[in-house]
């Protein structure tokens, strides 16, 4: 369980900077980016769930 706990905030910790990074960068299309925010949201949701 430390382990998966682990993983998760690593884990969070990455999306939330990949998240500001796409947020940063508008060079990406917006559909591209939209598609990938969608995807964060759901990592991070799944993150969360594992608390």
């Amino acid at each position: 369980m430390e382990r998966q706990w682990g993983v998760a905030k690593t884990l969070e910790a990455y999306l939330t900077w990949r998240q500001g990074q796409l947020t940063l960068a508008e060079v990406q299309p917006k559909r591209e980016q939209q598609l990938w925010e969608r995807q964060i949201q759901a990592w991070l949701a799944a993150v969360a769930a594992l608390r």
